[in-house]
């Protein structure tokens, strides 16, 4: 029982992943930043999910002001200490050049 858990964690999980890579990401079309992220899950002993949270990282090759888009409970710049602005959905942000991280809480897990 304990396997079967574990094993159903572990595809919800690849589910999620799944599902976050084939959203098209935003930053894509813009020739000014490039833009990855990791989706990472804390489990409980038990293999239920306990939390999914988002780190993004923007390359930026000039500073800018860059919105992002997630529907994320909270948001916390993993950079610097400037405020990331947060309206619904879409996260607005001034970053400098080079590289840029903030982190998104997920709403139920999903994006």
């Amino acid at each position: 029982m304990n396997q079967t858990r574990k094993i159903a964690a572990m595809t919800m999980t690849g589910m999620l992943c799944v599902s976050m890579i084939s959203q098209p990401v935003m930053a894509a079309s813009n020739k000014n930043y490039t833009k990855d992220e990791v989706v990472y899950g804390n489990l409980q002993t038990n293999g239920n999910i306990e939390e999914v949270y988002v780190v993004n990282m923007f390359d930026a090759k000039k500073e800018q002001k860059i919105q992002d888009y997630g529907k994320y409970s909270s948001v916390e710049n993993l950079t610097n200490t400037e405020k990331i602005e947060k309206d619904k959905d879409k996260m607005t942000m001034n970053v400098e050049k080079g590289k840029f991280y903030y982190q998104g809480n997920m709403v139920d897990g999903r994006k």
